[in-house]
């Protein structure tokens, strides 16, 4: 499991979460290099929000994206819809 949710806060092993801003569209070139130098990785669980995005680093060092469409947050019972798209 590369991400984890626990009703508040998403993170990710290895410190693969990283903070991104641009379109779903620019992803695919932004997250490669955003992933490989390294660039804003997330410091620990982040408080997460409908509409934020994130650049990520899969445990086999693909490269992705994720956008966060609807969440709940509640202890123990909170759930998060994601858009995703990993590139090879």
């Amino acid at each position: 499991m590369d991400l984890h949710f626990d009703g508040s806060n998403l993170s990710s092993n290895r410190s693969g979460l990283f903070y991104y801003y641009g379109t779903e569209q620019e992803a695919a070139t932004q997250c490669p290099k955003i992933v490989s130098e390294g660039k804003g990785p997330v410091p620990g669980p982040e408080a997460i929000f409908a509409g934020g995005q994130h650049c990520l680093r899969t445990s086999q060092g693909t490269a992705g994206w994720l956008s966060v469409n609807d969440v709940k947050i509640a202890a123990n019972s909170g759930y998060i819809v994601l858009n995703y798209k990993l590139f090879h």
